[in-house]
């Protein structure tokens, strides 16, 4: 899986006490990917000044995501546009009265080439 709660990075621990702070919630997989889609979403927007209409550029600027996701490092690939990631080996482990996934190994950064019909 490429995300879990108590990974160990500074940007996952401010995401989830950010996330945990507004909703009252733990986050989940489902709000990293939001955040990670609003941070995209947000490159683009700023390379084109905002002009939507400059569909080109806006996805030429694709080439240029890169950050650090509460993921782990995050790129999109040229080709495929499908992200760059980490993926992680979890396990799940009982911590505070609470079942977490509890990441044990970091198999590497990894993209799905999917099936390069925009490359």
């Amino acid at each position: 899986m490429h995300w879990a709660l108590l990974l160990d990075n500074e940007t996952n621990r401010k995401f989830i006490d950010a996330y945990k702070d507004r909703t009252n919630v733990d986050a989940n997989v489902f709000a990293v990917q939001g955040y990670d889609t609003g941070r995209i979403i947000s490159h683009i927007l700023d390379e084109v000044q905002g002009d939507t209409s400059a569909t080109s550029r806006m996805l030429e600027s694709l080439q240029d995501v890169s950050f650090s996701s509460p993921r782990g490092p995050f790129k999109l690939d040229p080709k495929s546009q499908n992200p760059t990631q980490h993926i992680y080996v979890r396990e799940v482990k009982e911590i505070g009265g609470k079942l977490h996934n509890v990441v044990i190994e970091d198999l590497g950064e990894f993209t799905d080439p999917g099936n390069n019909s925009l490359g």
